[in-house]
């Protein structure tokens, strides 16, 4: 059996190469970190070149390529700059539960502006009181007529500062079995009642922001669930399965490159 790449993974790995020899420099990404701010036009350019949207089909604006390829492109990405990599290829964080367990119509209506580069996406779980324990979330979202709710607080969420939208786990039922009384929602930023922070002063990669998001009586209409009502636990298990493999290429390329760097040094100090 033959475990190499395909011609076309191949050039993907090239092409991601050449676009990062090009738009990556270390003034660059150095600016970024010190001022915390996030490369639009370099995010836009990758997502020009399809690079954020490689898992996400050709129907909804992606490539199509699959996981695989959205891994090599990650790991490539990294191995050139740990940050400015990660800033081309996040822009989509959270869009895998749209595939999974979207609508047709919200398939739509999102997938195809972030394939384009035209807006972020973000997931928001974890809260301040349990970190990345998601099994209970104090976040509540309660159906009133044919709208829903919402009232809580996540925090250390990927992209919030310039996510155009989130989706959200809430608990939508009894916290005596929380597993099975929990859903997704998506909300947008610009919903009445939603506060987002940026959370400063990160060990690294800062020119990706973390923020906190508040919901304060947020409405949202029925259409915003994401999924099955009361599967959202399991959805987001589902999602973590599939994104943390993309989370492991951008630490074997993170690895890559500082391996390189230090030989490099080694060899001519």
């Amino acid at each position: 059996m033959d475990f190499g790449l395909t011609k076309q993974q191949s050039n993907l790995v090239e092409s991601v190469r050449k676009f990062c020899e090009k738009e990556f420099t270390p003034d660059y990404a150095l600016e970024l970190d010190k001022t915390e701010t996030f490369p639009k036009e370099l995010y836009k350019k990758a997502a020009k070149q399809g690079f954020s949207s490689l898992f996400i089909p050709e129907k909804y604006g992606g490539k199509g390529q699959g996981y695989l390829a959205a891994c090599l492109a990650m790991e490539e990405m990294c191995r050139a700059d740990s940050s400015l990599g990660l800033a081309c290829m996040i822009g989509t964080f959270g869009s895998d539960m749209f595939l999974l367990f979207g609508t047709e119509e919200q398939k739509t209506k999102y997938l195809e502006p972030l394939c384009s580069g035209e807006t972020v996406s973000s997931a928001a779980f974890t809260e301040p009181a349990r970190g990345t324990d998601i099994s209970t979330v104090a976040t509540t979202a309660v159906k009133q007529g044919n709208q829903w709710t919402i009232n809580g607080k996540k925090t250390l969420i990927t992209n919030a500062p310039i996510a155009d939208f989130f989706i959200v786990l809430c608990q939508t039922g009894s916290t005596s079995a929380p597993r099975k009384s929990q859903s997704l929602f998506v909300i947008h930023k610009q919903t009445k009642g939603v506060e987002v922070k940026t959370l400063s002063n990160k060990m690294g990669i800062r020119c990706v922001p973390t923020g906190e998001i508040t919901f304060k009586d947020v409405k949202v209409p029925e259409e915003s669930l994401v999924g099955e009502l009361n599967k959202g636990y399991s959805h987001s298990m589902d999602f973590f399965s599939v994104s943390r493999i993309l989370i492991a290429a951008q630490a074997v390329g993170t690895a890559q490159g500082a391996l390189e760097v230090a030989v490099k040094y080694a060899k001519q100090r």
